[in-house]
């Protein structure tokens, strides 16, 4: 299908029924990253960004909701200049580097998967987190890849670096936010010294290039949608989350959002019985990985808001649990390696969470983490046992 030509601003998407199997919600960027060029104060007003996606697809307009902060779309017209489909194609080759790039420094981080390296790499680069990011058109590749450069500068231990790579996800709050927590149940304060630091300077480029028109109206759009946590509940059952697990069951009455609010409750009570072991585990160099992967899985779990794609997020846990199970870590391996593959998995759990109307992929992430937790404790006892 033609897409609609605009002076002066490059090629148009094709149509969207061409567009949304691969790169689809590139168009809310792209979109946004149209009127960040034209109106800055303009950029989460409904209206106009309604308008837009009319002029790109007047037969069949998406209605996508701009709710990122604006360094996502300031970035995003670095790309206006190619036309949508030459930007389309470049997101894609560029995430699946990124994820590349990513799965070797988690690899990297990890001194277990030495014999394995080829095969982790390959598992962890072209996992179900990649193909869900290149059906979609998010940018999940740079979140994963910031995720897994702190990770093995955490495990190397600067964890400054760490907390400054880990502070540029406030790109994205959703994610920002379960990192952060992470790093208050895994004991990290100069991670979290970092990771402010990080953010910090995420804002003062994003005010220096563009100005402070495009935040104001960001303030302004929190302030005047005080339940976008429950906007942002779309599609529930592609949210890996326990507040999908519980409510997703009742998603299409009235209950869904108090039992989603139940399910993050649950997701903290969660993070409080994981954060004793983790902080254990994050204070030893040999089993720092394993912490600060248990600290970050399960506060991903608390989530309210976390899709598929942002699964690759679990990477680090999965690569200190597959080491664990690597080195013969004593304890139903049988089963570890089974809720191993049922996390890895998970994101793709969707088809039959829409049939069953049940998350079976956060059942398999829970049990994993869980698995992972009491995993850990033996390892702690025995190096506690070891040292004595």
């Amino acid at each position: 299908m033609a897409g609609v030509q605009r002076p002066g601003q490059g090629e148009a998407p094709p149509g969207v029924r061409a567009a949304v199997p691969l790169g689809g919600d590139l168009i809310a960027f792209w979109a946004g990253a149209r009127i960040l060029e034209d109106r800055a104060d303009e950029l989460y007003h409904r209206p106009r960004v309604l308008a837009d996606l009319q002029g790109l697809f007047p037969e069949l307009p998406p209605r996508y909701r701009l709710a990122y902060p604006p360094p996502v779309y300031q970035a995003t017209a670095l790309l206006l200049p190619l036309g949508y489909r030459w930007a389309m194609a470049l997101q894609l080759v560029a995430m699946a580097l990124l994820f590349a790039l990513g799965a070797r420094a988690l690899v990297a981080a990890s001194p277990g998967l030495a014999r394995h390296r080829g095969i982790a790499w390959a598992l962890l680069a072209a996992g179900p987190p990649m193909v869900m990011t290149a059906v979609t058109g998010q940018l999940s590749g740079v979140w994963f890849a910031l995720a897994a450069g702190a990770t093995l500068a955490w495990v190397r231990g600067r964890r400054l670096t760490a907390g400054l790579l880990l502070g540029l996800l406030c790109a994205k709050p959703t994610v920002a936010a379960p990192v952060a927590l992470a790093l208050v149940l895994a004991g990290q304060g100069w991670t979290l010294v970092g990771f402010v630091a990080g953010g910090a300077l995420l804002l003062a480029a994003s005010l220096a290039l563009g100005g402070a028109d495009a935040w104001r109206a960001y303030l302004d759009l929190l302030r005047s949608t005080p339940d976008l946590t429950q906007r942002m509940w779309l599609h529930p059952d592609r949210q890996l989350t326990l507040r999908s697990l519980v409510a997703l069951p009742a998603r299409w009455g009235e209950l869904a959002a108090p039992l989603g609010w139940i399910g993050v409750a649950l997701g903290g009570g969660l993070c409080a019985a994981i954060a004793p072991r983790a902080w254990r585990c994050a204070r030893d160099p040999r089993t720092a990985a394993l912490g600060w992967g248990l600290a970050l899985s399960a506060s991903l779990l608390a989530a309210p808001h976390l899709f598929d794609y942002d699964l690759g997020l679990h990477g680090p846990l999965l690569v200190a649990s597959a080491a664990l199970l690597l080195a013969g870590s004593p304890g139903r391996s049988r089963l570890g390696w089974a809720l191993l593959a049922a996390a890895y998995l998970a994101p793709l759990g969707f088809p039959a969470a829409r049939w069953l109307g049940l998350s079976v992929g956060t059942i398999g992430l829970l049990a994993w983490v869980v698995w992972a937790h009491r995993a850990a404790g033996r390892v702690t006892r025995g190096s506690a046992a070891g040292s004595a």
